[in-house]
């Protein structure tokens, strides 16, 4: 027991020996600020609804804010915890699809989550002193991760902006059977029997960089996509419904009023497209970071 006691400490000890020599600091905390794009139902591009990088529009451009903190497990390794603030948009009036202008949804939503991630550093942190050039100070990484998220989408009508979960836009609570037909094969479609949770998960990915500043502070770049478990964080997916052709009454007066806004015609028929849900929500960000090492 005693000769793997030392050896325990005989390791620590030469770990932390060499963190010293490489200015290494396993403690780092850092703050963001930054911007992302959301990719869902409603508005985007000219694409219908692909969630893919032609559905992207800059009018959907966001703020987000992280905080968090870093512990670098070795130099090309680093795992971190934190949080993530992100205001994502979207309004069919902006789109290019005419089907969505046509539709005339629009949303907002505050996303709070909170990820853990791991970095692997393909070009890992150098020590450096104050004659040390620029590549020098780059460090270069992949990062994944894991997170958990809570939303609240809303919706604008007349200048004041509605909840829209507790609406059940899409029949939601109703447990409905209905027939319905894909490329002209006939099913038959359920809703759901309650409204759908405001928290879902999210899996990031990226790329980012960090630039040495001094021996304890560096300013980072970070892109990432974010990769989620839900389809409503816009609150549209699949179908119109219309609570009274079923002789139901709607959770809210409001509730016709924000499921449909067509331009061109008004009035719910059960089963009209409404959404895809081919696809979940995603968004994406690009941060701006600040790390300080910790003198620990």
């Amino acid at each position: 027991m005693k000769k793997i006691a030392l050896v325990a400490a005989f390791t620590l000890l030469t770990f932390l020996g060499y963190g010293q020599r490489n200015n290494f600091s396993k403690h780092v905390v850092f703050a963001g600020i930054g911007a992302n794009l959301f990719s869902g139902d409603l508005g985007g591009g000219s694409d219908d609804a692909t969630h893919g990088f032609g559905d992207l529009s800059p009018k959907t451009i966001r703020p987000s804010f992280s905080l968090g903190y870093e512990y670098r497990v070795y130099k090309n390794l680093s795992l971190r915890g934190g949080l993530l603030f992100s205001r994502v948009y979207g309004d069919d009036a902006n789109s290019k699809n005419e089907y969505r202008r046509n539709r005339n949804l629009n949303f907002r939503s505050n996303i709070v989550s909170f990820l853990i991630n791991m970095d692997y550093y393909f070009i890992p942190e150098k020590a450096i002193n104050s004659r040390s050039d620029f590549g020098q100070r780059i460090a270069a990484y992949f990062t994944t991760g894991f997170g958990m998220f809570k939303f609240n989408p809303q919706g604008e009508l007349d200048g004041t902006w509605y909840d829209l979960q507790p609406l059940c836009t899409e029949g939601q609570g109703s447990n409905v059977e209905y027939k319905q037909s894909i490329n002209g094969t006939p099913y038959v479609y359920t809703t759901a029997s309650e409204p759908y949770k405001l928290t879902a998960f999210e899996i990031p990915f990226g790329l980012g960089m960090n630039v040495q500043i001094d021996k304890t502070m560096s300013l980072g770049l970070e892109v990432a996509f974010h990769f989620t478990t839900t389809d409503y964080i816009d609150d549209c997916s699949t179908y119109y419904f219309n609570w009274e052709e079923h002789n139901l009454t709607p959770p809210s007066e409001m509730t016709n009023k924000l499921a449909d806004k067509k331009i061109n015609y008004k009035g719910i028929r059960t089963g009209e497209k409404r959404g895809g849900s081919g696809y979940n929500d995603a968004y994406s960000t690009i941060m701006l970071t600040l790390r300080y090492k910790l003198p620990l």
